[in-house]
């Protein structure tokens, strides 16, 4: 029988599937990445993928974990061994199958079409320091990368090419992957000249060293070295691969030593990369190995983005472990009565503990509403108040801008009328009443109950924008407002919150406050919550104020 390759290595493997090993072993070979232990678990009648994870970590041969999911059954273990993965320096990289699988979960509110099975996993390893990949080529393009030159100190990258096209590509990619490209400084552009590139040749990053290199091959060795100098790059990413013939060897032969010095003795990590996916053969693993040649991406599509989740890993592993350490939320009981609150209720609940929230009150007549009205002063909003209606504005249960009282006496006896025709089996308590706050920026803030991972926070643009835009994201609760700030940095509507186009800027700070006071209320009330939504939270500068509630509690 023949003898399956492999390279021995510091890439340890675990995976659900014992039948992808027997292809994925050879792949890894023919990539150049060596493997320390491949252990499959099958149906996990016994141990887990995710045992194996762990045990893999405390392996002394193991500098990476990769890991082929088909589900994680049980999340609070994922999530130990994703911490203990970060206090011992090991990175690991999950490819988790069924991104296309729906949610089981039914929610009454916005938040609900925002957290998916699929998306609470990204939440985690995201939030968690776990890097997810979405196929095996990445698996092992990553691990690869990971396991051969470490972590990477940061995301500036510099590029030294023998091809425009190249340089191209590598830019686009960069780009799609949140690389930083920083233009060479001064004295790198004169180094490359004093080196002999030609007058003709313009310095960029990435650089292309033309075709000039059939004149003077050392032109590519000594752009590498002009690079490495420069202080605006964090590491350095040159075209190469290991020979696969010695006829290659011969045709690399006045610059092989140098760049041997340069990728195992440079002060910061020189990555080599082919530029189309190259299979490494027999003679290239062996030349590798007698030489000392380090790890060859197989191409610049799968290495990029592979040193891409190499720096973040760095950036999110120090991020723990400077955050500050979060104290226990207070436990809040559940009140008597609350599955039958009104909106005014769970404003009222939610105000007392912490939270802004826009005063509000029950009226059931039109001449309540107006003389409610004329007590907050107009304008004001009026909304219909029912437990059983999550969405008021598609049954006709809000009305806007009320500024006098023949408007609010009409606009009541219109949500009663509407809301009667519309929702014709819905309980409802009557009609709120609250002041007309100015136009801003509206924001949901929810938490949901995951059958699997407990309570996820989801922060967005609100309205009906979130459904229209879904820009949110996730975290899994407990959550600290050093975290919560990320979260709303990574929106990409985040300029309309920072003074777009000379709109009013909010303090991102005192905005992370109101929404970790939110987090802790649903943390505080523990097994009891099953849903929380915000939406809108109004926010406009510093003025911040929730206008909109709901609380479903659990059966």
């Amino acid at each position: 029988m023949t003898q399956m390759p492999m390279i021995a290595g510091g890439v340890g493997i675990a995976s659900q599937s014992g039948a992808l090993a027997i292809y994925l072993l050879p792949y890894m070979a023919s990539r150049g990445v060596g493997c320390s232990f491949a252990v499959t678990v099958g149906n996990e009648a016994m141990i887990t993928a995710i045992d194996v994870m762990g045990l893999l970590l405390e392996d002394e041969k193991t500098k990476v974990v990769a890991a082929y999911l088909e589900q994680i059954s049980d999340p609070a273990q994922f999530l130990a061994v994703a911490a203990r993965a970060r206090e011992v320096g090991k990175p690991l990289v999950v490819f988790k199958a069924g991104r296309g699988e729906a949610s089981a979960r039914v929610a009454a509110a916005h938040t609900g079409s925002l957290v998916g099975d699929d998306n609470v996993i990204d939440a985690a390893c995201q939030q968690f320091g776990v890097i997810r990949v979405d196929n095996i080529e990445d698996l092992v393009a990553t691990a690869g990368i990971l396991e051969a030159y470490g972590v990477l100190p940061g995301t500036r990258m510099g590029v030294v090419t023998g091809s425009g096209a190249m340089c191209a590509l590598v830019a686009e990619k960069a780009e799609a992957v949140g690389l930083e490209l920083p233009t060479p400084s001064e004295a790198t552009v004169q180094g490359l000249h004093d080196a002999g590139l030609p007058a003709f040749s313009t310095v960029n990053n990435p650089m292309d060293t033309t075709g000039y290199i059939s004149v003077d091959p050392t032109i590519m060795t000594k752009a590498n070295q002009c690079f490495i100098d420069d202080p605006n790059y964090d590491f350095i990413v040159v075209n190469g691969t290991w020979p696969v013939s010695q006829a290659m060897v011969e045709m690399s032969r006045p610059t092989q030593s140098e760049l041997l010095r340069q990728l195992t003795s440079s002060p910061k990590p020189v990555i080599s990369m082919s530029f189309l996916p190259v299979e490494v053969n027999d003679f290239g693993r062996q030349y590798a190995a007698e030489h000392g040649y380090p790890h060859s991406s197989d191409s610049f599509d799968r290495g990029i983005p592979a040193v891409a989740r190499s720096a973040w890993w760095g950036k999110r592993t120090a991020e723990l472990k400077n955050d500050d350490v979060l104290p226990p939320a207070p436990s809040i009981a559940k009140p008597v009565g609350a599955e039958s609150w009104s909106e005014i209720q769970t404003g009222d609940f939610l105000r007392s503990h912490g939270v802004s929230y826009v005063p509000s009150a029950i009226v059931g007549s039109a001449e309540e509403a107006v003389s409610e009205a004329a007590a907050m002063g107009y304008p004001v909003v009026l909304k219909i108040v029912s437990e059983d209606i999550a969405h008021k504005t598609e049954v006709g249960g809000v009305r806007l801008m009320l500024r006098n009282a023949e408007a609010v006496a009409e606009a009541y006896d219109f949500i009663r009328t509407s809301v009667a025709e519309l929702a014709p089996e819905a309980r409802i308590q009557g009609v709120a009443v609250s002041p007309m706050r100015p136009a801003g920026t509206e924001l949901l803030v929810g938490v949901v109950r995951d059958p699997q991972w407990g309570l996820i926070l989801a922060v967005g643009f609100g309205g009906v924008m979130v459904e229209l835009l879904k820009d949110s994201a996730l975290r899994h609760l407990p959550v600290g407002p050093q975290e919560i700030r990320r979260m709303l940095e990574s929106l990409k509507g985040i300029d309309l919150l920072t003074g777009f186009r000379g709109g009013q800027a909010t303090d991102l700070d005192v905005l992370t406050q109101e929404i970790f006071k939110i987090s802790q209320v649903a943390v505080g009330l523990g097994d009891d919550l099953e849903e929380l939504e915000i939406n809108p939270l109004r926010v406009a500068g510093d003025q911040i104020e929730a206008l909109d509630a709901l609380i479903r509690w659990k059966a």
